[in-house]
């Protein structure tokens, strides 16, 4: 018998998909795009696993319809361009783009659940009631920093069904 026997420090596993950015923009490391369920994308026309025109091939841009319930990845390449696959982390540590304190609706304090708001691919510390898609590991830029998000390090499980908690 084997047994998996793990080191201090050691986390559980990261998992990562490879999938399309349907956004229609350039995206940059640590931006979030959520499962494209609903095929707004015009290249999503299959519910087929592991076809390209699949739901669980395209990615969108974070929507209201979605907040609550679809699958949201983060970037892992450094750039993924619209129409482009790409590198997603579905969980595990990574850097999150995350939006500075002023211009967050919600401060960014370590320990604090992660959320997403509508047409954002960065993003905040999650509202009261609203869903929670990670941890974060670190502060968010304060305010009067240069620019309006910035990698922050996190634990990710993006939202997936059974993964962490639902609400904050």
């Amino acid at each position: 018998m084997t047994k998996s026997i793990k080191r201090v420090g050691d986390i559980e596993g990261v998992e990562a998909i490879l999938a399309y950015n349907r956004s229609g923009a350039t995206r940059t490391k640590g931006q979030i795009l959520m499962l494209d369920v609903l095929g707004t994308a015009t290249e999503t026309t299959s519910i087929v696993v592991g076809d390209e025109a699949s739901v669980y091939s395209n990615l969108t841009t974070p929507a209201t319809a979605g907040l609550a319930l679809f699958p949201m990845y983060v970037l892992l390449d450094e750039s993924c361009e619209d129409d482009t696959l790409g590198l997603w982390l579905a969980s595990g540590v990574a850097e999150i783009s995350t939006r500075d304190d002023d211009v967050a609706t919600t401060d960014v304090d370590r320990g604090d659940g992660i959320g997403i708001l509508n047409a954002q691919v960065s993003a905040e510390a999650s509202a009261s009631g609203n869903r929670v898609l990670g941890i974060y590991l670190e502060d968010a830029a304060a305010s009067g920093s240069a620019g309006d998000a910035a990698l922050k390090q996190a634990l990710w499980w993006g939202g997936r069904w059974g993964a962490g908690l639902n609400q904050a």
